[in-house]
């Protein structure tokens, strides 16, 4: 355990020092996922702006003051659901990477997520090593090669099984 700790903080640190501006918004309504994923966002990101949104219109708000880089998307919201949002987003231009977080990722078909607009996506809670892969990847421009499920970091079913709880 000590010895991933160290290795966990070494990539934070090397990542850190040669990473890019991102800009990046959670849109999140449950505060604890929120939290989750803005803290593993700013242990990845430093030279950024990590917002979070709790529903569909402060993400309007949001999305129409800041062109971000990635926008982690919550499926369901107080007001509205986030495939309806991305759809939006998407009508109207946003060209951001847009990811949906979900904890019924295997509950719905990934022809419904592709055809709201989404990039990919993942189950939450947000971990470490998922959010190192979107951090990594945005600082390679390399997004698009990010595999379009689950599956990049993999992360075994016992493991999914939890996540789906959430």
């Amino acid at each position: 355990m000590e010895n991933s700790l160290v290795i966990n903080y070494t990539l934070i640190t090397i990542n850190k020092k040669m990473g890019l501006p991102m800009k990046a918004l959670v849109v999140e309504d449950d505060n604890f996922q929120s939290k989750i994923a803005v803290t593993m966002l700013n242990m990845f990101v430093e030279n950024g702006q990590i917002d979070a949104a709790f529903d569909c219109q402060s993400a309007r708000e949001k999305v129409k003051n800041t062109d971000y880089d990635i926008i982690f998307m919550d499926y369901g919201l107080p007001d509205g659901n986030g495939a309806d949002l991305t759809r939006e987003f998407r009508k109207n231009g946003v060209k951001s990477k847009i990811y949906v977080l979900s904890g019924n990722w295997d509950k719905i078909s990934d022809d419904v997520w592709r055809e709201a607009g989404f990039d990919g996506g993942s189950f939450k809670p947000l971990s470490s090593e998922r959010t190192q892969a979107y951090v990594d990847a945005f600082n390679h421009n390399a997004l698009d090669q990010l595999p379009w499920d689950n599956s990049y970091p993999h992360i075994p079913d016992e493991d999914k099984s939890e996540a789906s709880r959430h």
